[in-house]
């Protein structure tokens, strides 16, 4: 029973012509001694057309302004570019989709590469915490989740620990949650970026007191509130990224 929910889940991704969704991530970051605590929120959406196009946008709320960015793939290049107040700012060409994903998975708090795994056969295979690569994992009560019935599994990815809710009746994700746990490694280099961030502020010497240099817990929620298999998206729809600025998350 367990291996068919996941590989059903896997099936229904893998063998689309083309997905769309949308919806929020939310990640919740907390220390041993609870003495951090904050979290990060964005939307999202994906639109994906076999065989190889793909955008991800993602949009993060700030005072003044709402800041995109874009991964698009048009099937031989893929970009990374930046709006903002419906305006295009900035493109960076890079590398292959896989290693795409990965570039930008702090920017996304994880949804693009954990779409994109999902989508490819094979998933994105230098990714971590691939669902391909679930070790173990167990299936919990059904239970309804935003008035979806969902199947309830749980496993894990090596350091990684997900939980996943499955529309019952149409198989797909609904809601997934990723814990993890920062090793001694990830913490010294998290460390290291918050220090020269805070060595070039205004005011350095307040920021390195703030910087947690204990080991962090992670908590990333993500929410789909919209999922469709199949639909009628054109390819321009897809790389014409200019006109989607005029379009809203």
């Amino acid at each position: 029973m367990n291996e068919s929910i996941l590989s059903d889940l896997v099936t229904k991704y893998c063998q689309c012509e083309s997905y769309s969704d949308s919806g929020l991530v939310t990640v919740r970051v907390d220390s041993v001694t609870n003495s951090w605590n904050r979290d990060n929120c964005l939307r999202f959406r994906n639109l994906f057309m076999r065989p190889m196009y793909y955008q991800g946008r993602i949009g993060m709320e700030f005072s003044d302004q709402v800041i995109y960015r874009y991964l698009v793939c048009d099937g031989d290049t893929t970009r990374l570019l930046k709006g903002s107040d419906e305006n295009f700012e900035a493109a960076f060409v890079l590398n292959d989709i896989e290693s795409a994903a990965l570039q930008v998975a702090g920017i996304s708090l994880g949804v693009v590469p954990f779409i994109l795994d999902l989508l490819l056969p094979g998933g994105v295979k230098v990714l971590k915490n691939s669902i391909h690569q679930i070790e173990s994992f167990e299936s919990l009560s059904d239970t309804s989740v935003e008035g979806f019935e969902c199947r309830h599994i749980r496993g894990s990815t090596g350091s990684v620990e997900l939980e996943l809710w499955i529309d019952a009746r149409l198989g797909h994700v609904v809601t997934l949650f990723e814990k993890k746990a920062e090793d001694a490694s990830s913490r010294d280099f998290r460390v290291r970026q918050m220090e020269l961030m805070a060595e070039a502020s205004k005011d350095p010497a307040e920021e390195l007191e703030k910087i947690p240099r204990e080991k962090l817990s992670y908590l990333t929620e993500f929410h789909f509130e919209s999922v469709v298999f199949n639909d009628s998206m054109t390819v321009d729809s897809i790389v014409d990224v200019e006109s989607a600025l005029s379009g809203k998350l």
